[in-house]
């Protein structure tokens, strides 16, 4: 082959090359995709309400009383899209979640670490009417598009439903889900693996046990004190 040869194949190479990198990147991470490679599953949801930046902080005021008294320290806290029940994203800053509109999608998390080691977060969701918000809760607490899932009522709170569900990242999560009005509360738990391990089938029942305990500190909660349940 002679020099002149090589060359343009050589140049055609560098062609062919730089056409490919120019070409959008559409990865597994790009594509919504699980980490084991499955197409993640979301299922439509309605849209949240938009609101101002104080209706935000009254969003965030109303998840202080389960937050509180965990931990002083959170280490993610923002406005999340609904489908962070199947997702499991983190939480944005309201600087870069805010829209052009100036208003943010109507929803709010928190997330710390307890001080036994536990991973627990509180969210709410406002939509635009009671019914949208009750059609979000039926698709999030149940076990479609949620790994290994599997979901049940509660009956403290009073309406609560129950989900334990293995997240994106691997581990199993546990859920509390309440409705009242246009709002959406969820309480999550995610006990380190290293302490899943550890732990029997029969500790998970604990586990919702202390997230209605939890969720029954949110203001509309509605549980009856322990002195008129007993």
């Amino acid at each position: 082959m002679s020099a002149r040869t090589r060359l343009l194949l050589l140049l055609a190479c560098l062609s062919v090359a730089v056409v490919a990198l120019l070409q959008p990147r559409t990865g597994v991470f790009s594509s919504g995709s699980s980490k084991d490679g499955r197409p993640a599953c979301i299922p439509p949801v309605a849209q949240l309400a938009r609101v101002n930046l104080g209706q935000v902080g009254r969003l965030r005021a109303s998840l202080l009383a389960v937050m509180a008294p965990l931990a002083r320290r959170r280490y993610a806290w923002g406005t999340v899209p609904a489908t962070v029940a199947w997702t499991d994203n983190s939480p944005e800053s309201l600087r870069s979640s805010r829209g052009r509109d100036g208003l943010w999608e109507a929803s709010y998390e928190m997330r710390t670490w307890a001080r036994n080691g536990d991973d627990i977060g509180a969210d709410v969701f406002l939509f635009a009417n009671a019914p949208q918000a009750r059609s979000f809760l039926d698709m999030a607490a149940s076990i479609r598009c949620h790994r290994a899932g599997t979901e049940r009522y509660g009956s403290r709170p009073p309406g609560a439903r129950e989900l334990v569900w293995v997240n994106p990242d691997g581990p199993v999560q546990e859920d509390v889900f309440l409705l009242r009005g246009r709002r959406v509360y969820r309480i999550a738990l995610v006990v380190p693996r290293r302490v899943q391990r550890q732990l029997s089938k029969g500790a998970q029942p604990l586990g919702i046990a202390a997230l209605n305990a939890l969720a029954c500190r949110l203001p509309d909660a509605g549980c009856p004190s322990p002195a008129a349940a007993a």
